[in-house]
């Protein structure tokens, strides 16, 4: 195994992009690129920092012994926590408002689900965090459908709202695309199920985002609430389904 071989498999064990080794490292992503695909040789402080970062000896690095790839541990960011519970405490005061005043702030209820997603996002999620905050945008946006009457504007809407879930799903292609995934037989099962799943509860619930609008389907204010949380739910999963069935591709396809 050359040295490109051996830098790629920490990194993809690690599930690091190129540019985040490469930040980590105090180099650029080229020079991780030129790594990978041994077209240049890292330097002994840049070999040292690498062992240091993923926790091993050189003596694991050159091959004496077992390479056991280890994260470097994820800093959680201390604005994203505090974002994330001013979220959580807006959410739970809309909530609490909405349970007071019923009639007149029912409008809040399409947006206490996307707020309340977003401040666990900024609290749990380590990394990339804006970009799994803005999937909330299309679940929030396809909320106001419910009160679009003309069939004009819900057309408009419906076509906004897919802009915004085909921008996600490009970004996170982009985001991702240095990541690697482990590939076997029962994750090739797993993914097709869950996308058997999802596509099975979206046509049978016909809630494909945004093909039919809440307002169109002439639904009952309850009934219209529960299909716009299940709407909301599916927006939410297309996310880490879309990004980890293409990670786990292109792993398969770099083999």
């Amino acid at each position: 195994m050359t040295i490109g071989n051996k830098i790629y498999e920490l990194r993809s064990g690690a599930r690091l992009s190129q540019e985040e080794l490469a930040e980590k490292l105090g180099v650029s992503r080229q020079s991780v690129s030129k790594w990978e695909t041994d077209a240049a040789q890292p330097e002994f402080d840049k070999l040292i920092k690498i062992c240091d970062l993923f926790g091993i000896s050189l003596d694991e690095f050159a091959g004496r012994t077992k390479i056991t790839p280890k994260a470097p541990p994820v800093q959680p960011n201390p604005a994203n926590r505090v974002i994330g519970y001013i979220l959580m405490a807006a959410a739970i005061a809309a909530g609490i408002l909405v349970a007071i005043f019923p009639y007149e702030l029912d409008f809040f209820i399409l947006a206490i689900p996307s707020v309340l997603a977003c401040s666990l996002i900024c609290i749990f999620k380590k990394e990339k965090t804006l970009y799994w905050c803005l999937w909330t945008l299309p679940a929030l946006f396809s909320g106001f459908n419910f009160y679009i009457i003309s069939l004009q504007y819900a057309v408009v809407a419906q076509a906004v709202s897919l802009l915004m879930i085909g921008v996600l799903m490009a970004a996170g292609a982009y985001l991702y695309k240095d990541v690697r995934v482990k590939t076997d037989k029962n994750r090739s099962i797993a993914i097709i199920i869950g996308w058997a799943v999802y596509i099975a509860v979206a046509l049978r619930l016909k809630v494909v985002p945004y093909i039919y609008s809440l307002a169109m389907l002439g639904l009952q204010a309850k009934a219209g609430l529960w299909l716009l949380a299940v709407n909301h739910i599916l927006i939410w999963t297309l996310a880490p389904l879309w990004v980890y069935t293409l990670c786990y591709i292109r792993t398969c396809r770099s083999r």
